[in-house]
């Protein structure tokens, strides 16, 4: 659900993890659930449009530069991301991804960006056109960068433990159950 006036998409799921590490904060069914928080049915593609219907305007996804050898971060809008659930006495607990975080490395705010995935030529066995990568990789918050988030860190992270150690892991006691509806929040500050 987009508010407008709040600037401000509510997309609902469930929760996927209630501890253990995390490279993902929000991802697609059926793809990283064993690394995400947050699963939803809806496509990565889905909230990139809500997005821009709220006025968001897309930066790109985190690069790597072969010439230089050199990562270039993603870029884009800065976003607030947020989980929203429903308490048994009918109040909503709201709560940023940071506090939900118990990480190696220091956070700095603001933490994302609205990279905007991309859209690329389809192979050979997809058949002709093109197609969203998020769709196919199901990232929709990044913690690590895979390069086709929707929403990205601000700070590229490696999610290969050869070149850095898991960084992220769920604060115990932090989140409700694993199966849990939940709503991601993202938010366009200002």
């Amino acid at each position: 659900m987009v508010d407008l006036d709040a600037r401000t998409l509510s997309v609902p799921g469930v929760i996927a993890l209630e501890e253990g590490w995390l490279e993902v904060v929000a991802c697609m069914a059926g793809t990283r659930e064993h690394e995400a928080i947050f699963v939803t049915p809806v496509k990565p593609s889905v909230v990139h449009a809500a997005l821009l219907l709220m006025g968001a305007v897309p930066g790109s996804p985190a690069q790597y530069d072969r010439t230089t050898g050199r990562t270039i971060p993603a870029k884009g809008e800065f976003l607030e991301v947020a989980l929203e659930w429903d308490q048994q006495d009918g109040s909503t607990h709201h709560v940023q991804v940071a506090e939900l975080l118990d990480a190696d490395r220091e956070l700095d705010a603001p933490l994302f960006v609205f990279s905007g995935s991309m859209i690329v030529p389809n192979s050979a066995s997809m058949g002709p056109g093109e197609h969203y990568v998020a769709d196919y990789a199901g990232n929709i918050v990044g913690l690590a960068t895979f390069g086709d988030e929707v929403v990205a860190m601000a700070e590229v992270h490696s999610p290969e433990t050869a070149t850095e150690p898991e960084a992220w892991r769920i604060k115990s006691g932090s989140l409700p159950r694993a199966g849990t509806h939940v709503r991601l929040i993202l938010r366009l500050p200002g």
